[in-house]
This record gives C-alpha cells, structure tokens and sequence, in this order.
C-alpha cells in the first residue's frame, strides 16, 4: 500500500474538519483573511502553509493544530477518524 505524502493527506484534513466545523469556504476565507484563489489552492496542495497559518486555520475551526497535523485515514464513503475527533 502506497504511503500518502503531507501534500495529500493535510488538505483533505483541513477539508473533512471544514465539513465537521460546518465551515464554508467562505466563511474560511474571510476568517483567515485569504482570497478564495488562495484558499483553493492550499486545499489542493499546491501552495505550502507556514506554521503560523497551520495555528490560525485550526482556531478557526475550534481544534488543535496536532489535530489538523494527524493523517486522517479514508476508506471509500467512509472516513475513520484516528483519535477524538470534536463535534
């Protein structure tokens, strides 16, 4: 089995906590103070995150950075969440 890479796996977290968080993208952008080309662009991995903004999105979304840094494994439809995940 093929081992993702951070590039992979972080902007699905950022995604599936979006979809928890019920945080639109929108909402994401005008929040952290970023364009919707910016945001876009970070969810498909194209643009690196600096550790500051990696805290700012996790606030954001009312969780700890650890919690957006932890690969969250995908299976079909389903995800399985490794650890607590907040409601």
């Amino acid at each position: 089995m093929k081992s993702e890479s951070i590039r992979e796996w972080f902007p699905r977290n950022i995604k599936i906590y979006m979809t928890i968080k019920n945080v639109s993208k929108e909402d994401m952008c005008e929040r952290l103070g970023v364009t919707r080309q910016c945001l876009n662009n970070w969810l498909r991995g194209d643009n690196p995150i600096d550790y500051e903004r990696i805290d700012h999105i996790a606030r954001v979304l009312k969780i700890t950075p650890a919690q957006l840094m932890t690969p969250i494994a995908v299976h079909g439809e389903n995800c399985k969440y490794i650890g607590e995940v907040v409601s």
